[in-house]
């Protein structure tokens, strides 16, 4: 168990190490996402919920590094494990952020030299992001049963848009590399050095 806290640690340690460096410049962000379970992982577990919060960092040419944590629930249907199961997500993930168009991508600072959007701020601007980290999904079974859990390599490929300065929405496919595999999409909202 301590090794996979350790394992688990380590993004969030580099998050901090990644903040401090360019203090001047990162800009933080919240969201709510919903997920949605597929190919073996949807088999068994629902719709659920998923929490968000990260920071990036503006590169040259409008894109951006993002370091996103996160923490989500999807209950399990009742034929599957005869009870109130369900199964808990936990991750962290670095992406690159791409813009679509001339402008930079939402996620940056304007101490770089980029504009936090293509139009200055005021309109809505889209975005494309990949990236991976490491999920762990743990098993919460009925009582009386055992639990699980397993730390797995996950990818993530999708899109965004941001809408104003603070407001964006976002959609991705997470594919862990062993079989946890689900949508997000949701909404937040950024804030710091814009």
């Amino acid at each position: 168990m301590k090794r996979r806290v350790d394992s688990m640690a380590a993004p969030f340690i580099g998050l901090i190490l990644f903040a401090g460096a360019a203090q001047a410049q990162v800009s933080w962000f919240v969201g709510a996402m919903g997920t949605m379970p597929v190919g073996d992982y949807g088999k068994y577990a629902n719709i659920g919920w998923l929490a968000a919060a990260g920071a990036s960092l503006p590169l040259s040419g409008g894109n951006a590094i993002r370091i996103d944590g996160n923490f989500g629930i999807n209950q399990h249907d009742s034929e599957f494990d005869g009870g109130d199961a369900s199964t808990t997500l936990m991750g962290a993930l670095a992406r690159f952020i791409k813009p679509l168009g001339g402008g930079a991508s939402g996620f940056s600072a304007d101490r770089s030299g980029a504009r936090p959007f293509q139009d200055g701020g005021a309109g809505s601007s889209a975005y494309l992001h990949a990236g991976g980290g490491i999920l762990l999904h743990k098993y919460n079974p009925p009582a009386g049963i055992d639990g699980s859990t397993d730390t797995q390599v996950v990818v993530s490929l999708g899109a965004g848009m941001n809408f104003g300065r603070s407001l964006f929405g976002e959609v991705a496919y997470n594919h862990g590399l062993d079989e946890t595999t689900y949508l997000s999409f949701g909404l937040g909202f950024k804030f710091g050095s814009q």
